[in-house]
């Protein structure tokens, strides 16, 4: 019996591509394994958009090759093999695949099913983890299904359950409150100076319209409230098949009599100004709980070297118009010390953040990656210069220790939202 084993070190993005792989595995004749040491095949999933993340990546092939039995397999995966493919090669010179490159894993022994074989997730023939009925969620049903019967069983022995709703909050909220991911699309149109990212997503790739409303359908009728729409760049979504994120709003504004609100990830500010008419809308129906907008900069300057050009001042008050409304969770993403960025650079940041005033934000220190035009530039800021604006900051009473406050990893379980 071979036996693979997962290490996921990626991003909510990649999970469906977690899940394909895995289904692809056990199609072969595989087994999913529970310890490392134990295991035939160990799969790690990495994350890489900055050299920090490169470098934890890096010690985390060096702990996994330290825990592998002698004859086990590693195969490095998702966006580290295509964002600093050098970096990788000093350590590891194994099998890799990335998002848009499965292919190695046909060079596993016994490979009966090809991996080309295995149904499109994006496209026009787009199928999602949840309807090929992965190997993962019917692990998650089955045990799922034990346990709440279990549960409710006890509670009627001891005379103080008779039905679901006498069920302690705790464990109704988690038979009730099902979130769904819905994945948009993959890969990315936009060209950020400072991002690799995009090198290993590859191309736009979008799902169907009516693919993504059949997932809708079906996670209502299942008792999902709450759906988290996620892509690589979601204000991209559908121009490569002839559609937008506008319609797919339209779409949702016009499901009548129906009780859900979404979450929206990763939209660029220049999508959120663009659609921020449906936006509005969708947060006075109650149909909005999360907005992620990542504006990197509040100085128009920075943004330009960025190639996110934006006005910042129109931004902020669309942003705090949906903040007004005290229905939506709002977070954005800023990365310090952009190269040439000066100290009123980083005040008006600073500026930008108290007056919308997010519920949170991400606080990245800039570096650079290969490939990128950002990392051609002179001016680079000092790592001693970072810090000291990092501090001003949490001076100025900004909101960004992600740890202390309902976050993207608290607002959506990453495993649990795909599986349900």
């Amino acid at each position: 019996m071979r036996t693979f084993f997962f290490v996921n070190e990626s991003c909510h993005r990649r999970q469906a591509e977690i899940a394909m792989v895995k289904d692809f595995l056990i199609l072969n004749g595989w087994v999913e394994g529970f310890r490392l040491k134990t295991s035939d095949l160990i799969i790690l999933f990495t994350c890489a958009f900055c050299q920090s993340k490169v470098a934890e990546m890096i010690d985390e092939i060096a702990h996994i090759k330290s825990g592998m039995k002698p004859a086990a397999e590693l195969i490095v995966g998702s966006c580290l093999p295509k964002t600093d493919k050098e970096s990788l090669r000093r350590v590891f010179d194994g099998k890799t695949i990335s998002p848009t490159d499965f292919s190695e894993l046909d060079n596993l022994a016994n490979i009966n099913m090809s991996i080309r074989d295995m149904p499109s997730m994006f496209g026009k023939e787009a199928i999602g983890p949840q309807e090929r009925h992965s190997a993962l969620t019917v692990q998650h049903h089955s045990s799922f299904k034990k346990v709440v019967p279990k549960a409710l069983n006890q509670f009627k022995t001891q005379g103080t359950c008779r039905t679901l709703k006498q069920i302690p909050h705790m464990l109704r909220s988690r038979v009730l409150s099902k979130r769904k991911a819905v994945m948009l699309s993959v890969g990315c149109l936009r060209k950020c100076s400072y991002c690799a990212i995009r090198f290993a997503t590859g191309k736009l790739r979008s799902k169907p319209m009516e693919k993504i409303m059949q997932e809708f359908t079906e996670g209502l009728k299942s008792g999902c409230r709450k759906f988290e729409l996620y892509a690589d760049s979601i204000g991209d979504y559908g121009l490569d098949i002839g559609t937008n994120l506008g319609e797919l709003f339209d779409e949702l504004i016009h499901l009548r009599n129906k009780r859900f609100s979404i979450g929206i990830y990763d939209l660029h500010p220049s999508s959120f100004t663009k659609y921020f008419d449906k936006i509005m809308l969708l947060c006075k129906m109650g149909r909005l709980h999360y907005l992620y907008v990542p504006m990197q900069s509040g100085n128009e300057r920075i943004l330009r070297l960025m190639n996110r050009p934006c006005n910042v001042n129109n931004l902020k008050e669309k942003l705090l118009e949906i903040k007004r409304s005290k229905r939506v969770f709002l977070q954005t993403s800023i990365i310090v010390g952009f190269p040439t960025e000066t100290e009123e650079d980083f005040e008006d940041t600073v500026r930008f953040l108290k007056e919308v005033d997010v519920d949170d934000a991400f606080i990245h220190f800039y570096t650079d990656m290969p490939k990128t035009k950002s990392s051609k530039l002179a001016g680079k800021v000092s790592k001693d210069t970072m810090s000291k604006r990092m501090r001003g900051i949490s001076d100025a009473g900004i909101r960004h220790n992600v740890g202390r406050t309902k976050h993207e990893w608290e607002n959506i379980p990453m495993y649990e939202s795909i599986l349900l």
